[in-house]
């Protein structure tokens, strides 16, 4: 966000709008928050040869779920632009679908 604020030369990044901001955050928390944690949790399982618990599995589903519902209200998970809030997730969600494959019928 500091990065955006004060070397961005584009507003799309970190808008300035006070509304569409808050989308950005929402989104932001909605990754730092959920997604991260599960991968996290998900990455020692499988580095340590565990079997993954089916709660954890089925929380990155749900996760799923929700980004397909930001996604299907606007072209990127927060506005039609793209943000700093899709470089979180799609970092995340890249190794994410590698330990919890993405199930197209849901």
């Amino acid at each position: 966000m500091y990065l955006a604020d004060a070397y961005g030369t584009e507003d799309s990044w970190y808008p300035k709008d006070y509304k569409t901001r808050a989308l950005v955050n929402q989104k932001l928390s909605f990754v730092n928050d959920i997604i991260f944690p599960g991968l996290k949790k998900i990455a020692v399982m499988v580095e340590r040869k565990k079997t993954l618990l089916p709660q954890w599995t089925e929380t990155m589903e749900e996760a799923y779920g929700i980004m397909e519902k930001f996604l299907s209200k606007t072209t990127y998970i927060a506005t039609d632009d793209v943000t700093i809030a899709d470089l979180s997730a799609y970092s995340n969600m890249s190794c994410l679908m590698y330990v919890v494959p993405v199930n197209r019928e849901k």
